[in-house]
């Protein structure tokens, strides 16, 4: 689905990335609703690269983005250094207030990856308590339904689909400022259909079965 980074995988994620990908096929086989409830998250950079864009190489903005159903939340300006007492009071506040805006309310399932500032004991004790067996992350020893695979971005939709859609559209325009890339950003996101997230979930099977079929190595260039 347009832009694709390498995944540069480590020996040991082959057998981890398998054993997610089959309990996810499982839980989606037991419950039909499973999917559509999982609030699938990152933090994305947005840089400025390309050969337009020699001379404001420098220029940034982190986005963070959430996708669950046919729903996008965000994008939310993030810090650069994103701390675990920055990530923890999002959310508890901004992301219930945005979930509720966005009529978000019921048996979420939160995800995220395995960023310093996700595990810290603040982080994962608010997960406990506002997603109670219900959220995916680096540890599930503490909590967490099932460990997220280390370097797995190509398994979660809010980087192999919107990151893809986003890059694809403002990095072939010449971009003067910061100012300039965030409404190229804002106008990109407004793009995204729910029909495309229907889709989307639709490719994040083939993935999870594409990743099993090749023993948890590197997929895309298969699909």
């Amino acid at each position: 689905m347009g832009y694709q980074q390498t995944i540069c995988l480590r020996s040991e994620d082959y057998p981890i990335r398998v054993r997610f990908c089959e309990w996810m096929l499982n839980k989606i086989a037991e419950d039909e609703t499973f999917l559509e409830r999982i609030l699938f998250t990152d933090e994305l950079v947005f840089d400025i690269k390309g050969p337009f864009h020699l001379h404001h190489m420098g220029i940034k903005t982190i986005k963070w983005v959430g996708i669950i159903g046919d729903t996008i939340i965000g994008p939310i300006d993030f810090p650069r250094r994103m701390t675990a007492s920055f990530y923890a009071d999002f959310i508890e506040w901004p992301l219930q207030d945005l979930l509720q805006s966005n009529n978000v309310v019921d048996d979420v399932i939160f995800q995220h990856d395995s960023a310093p500032a996700h595990n810290s004991k603040s982080v994962i004790n608010l997960l406990n308590k506002r997603y109670p067996e219900s959220w995916i992350g680096a540890r599930r020893d503490v909590g967490s339904m099932i460990s997220w695979p280390n370097r797995s971005a190509d398994l979660n939709p809010v980087y192999f689909f919107y990151y893809a859609a986003i890059r694809s559209q403002i990095n072939n325009e010449k971009i003067q400022s910061l100012e300039d890339l965030e409404e190229r950003i804002s106008r990109a996101a407004a793009t995204v259909t729910s029909e495309m997230l229907g889709r989307v979930r639709t490719n994040f099977v083939i993935r999870l079965r594409k990743c099993i079929e090749m023993g948890g190595g590197r997929f895309e260039q298969f699909l």
